[in-house]
């Protein structure tokens, strides 16, 4: 085989091979764009910024916290909020972060927050596992001080 026919078998090798990628370009940007228009898109809010526990959902209403993105309906979280009323007399159960879809499972009913709604500035809670004698159940009413209980 003399140099002329490798060179035009070469140069056809190449000419297929960039033929193949502009081909294949062409196909998977059309399927996209064929996918991407039958989809039906969506208005979710998402946090514009850290919304930490314990914040009102009505606080939410008012101010920068959230904001409007359209994605595609597959990209929606399950019970992503699309209203900011949904989340009115809720309270955040749990941290929400930048940029992360705002549902309803991460508010809750101020009742569900417990003793935390008791709480005020630096006072704490503490957990003691007893019976109802060690305890003193029945005997301790709201508003009792107590400093500390013991058994030895």
């Amino acid at each position: 085989m003399n140099t002329t026919n490798r060179f035009w078998h070469v140069g056809a090798a190449i000419g297929l091979a960039l033929l193949a990628v502009l081909l294949t370009t062409f196909y998977v940007t059309n399927y996209k764009r064929h996918v991407q228009s039958g989809e039906e898109q969506v208005t979710v809010l998402v946090a514009s910024k850290d919304i930490p526990v314990d914040t009102q959902g009505g606080d939410l209403l008012s101010g920068t916290w959230l904001k409007k993105v359209t994605v595609s309906r597959r990209q929606v979280v399950p019970g992503a909020i699309t209203s900011p009323q949904q989340v009115r007399g809720l309270i955040a159960t749990e941290p929400i972060f930048t940029g992360e879809q705002v549902t309803t499972r991460r508010f809750g009913t101020p009742s569900e927050r417990g003793v935390r709604a008791q709480l005020k500035g630096t006072q704490r809670v503490i957990s003691v596992t007893g019976d109802q004698f060690q305890l003193l159940a029945g005997t301790l009413r709201p508003g009792d001080h107590v400093d500390i209980v013991g058994g030895w």
